[in-house]
């Protein structure tokens, strides 16, 4: 073992933890389900290796070879901290630029490089009403026509300027976070001729990639953008109700 002579807390033991694995860090990349039975049973029919169905967990475990165990816990669930670790390597430092201001500054940019790199004219709007029910509304990032002379808005873009850890877990995984699962949800809900969302990810940080975008479409959405406009409706119907006993 290595003992580095450093006063704890200080702005160099910050920098040594960087990219580094520690007590803390463990906790947020480790993933309690690593593989599962069938993931172990998987790999061994993969490999060829025999094994009986009788045999417990462990006895499975012991039968994987060394490079397939690694194998299956290189693809356990990744965790946010997972994608920290790789955006300590591959981001700049930071300055002590307002977060609010940061994101919009960066929005202009990401806007104006999905318009050349798409070729693709964005219109800025304030907020979009549903025509079944003004209540239910989304404001988009910017809309897209379906042509120059159109009044049909068929693309959309949501931009989003996220920590690098989070926009590497973009890149990575290529796929919208979890977490915006229901705002990527609203702009379909509320604009019935929307036909595709880009989601565009802008990080400078990220010298490698500063840009990635991810393409959602109605179709590969099926009935859920219809689920969530009747649930909308009944919970909007709902507060009413409650509405009317309070106030009478």
């Amino acid at each position: 073992m290595q003992i580095v002579e450093i006063e704890q807390r200080s702005e160099e033991w910050h920098e040594l933890r960087k990219g580094k694995i520690t007590g803390t860090g463990l906790g947020e990349i480790w993933s309690a389900r690593a593989y599962t039975r069938k993931d172990i049973t998987d790999m061994l029919d993969m490999t060829g290796v025999e094994y009986s169905k009788k045999f417990t967990l462990a006895e499975l475990e012991d039968k994987l070879p060394d490079d397939a165990r690694i194998q299956l816990l290189k693809n356990a669930p990744r965790k946010l901290g997972f994608y920290k670790l790789i955006a300590d390597q591959l981001s700049l430092d930071r300055d002590d630029e307002n977060r609010m201001d940061r994101g919009l500054r960066l929005e202009v940019d990401a806007r104006e490089w999905f318009e050349a790199t798409y070729n693709k004219k964005v219109e800025e709007v304030g907020m979009c009403l549903s025509d079944v029910d003004p209540r239910i509304a989304n404001s988009p990032d910017g809309l897209i026509r379906k042509s120059p002379k159109s009044k049909k808005f068929t693309e959309a873009i949501e931009i989003k300027c996220l920590s690098p850890e989070r926009h590497i877990q973009a890149i990575v995984e290529n796929q919208v976070p979890e977490e915006f699962w229901a705002q990527k949800m609203q702009y379909f809900v509320v604009n019935p001729d929307l036909e595709k969302l880009y989601f565009v990810f802008h990080d400078p940080g990220i010298a490698a990639i500063p840009f990635h975008v991810v393409e959602v479409t109605r179709e590969e959405l099926g009935d859920w953008p219809e689920r969530l406009l009747q649930f909308q409706i009944a919970q909007l119907e709902l507060i009413e109700e409650i509405v009317e006993k309070i106030s009478f």
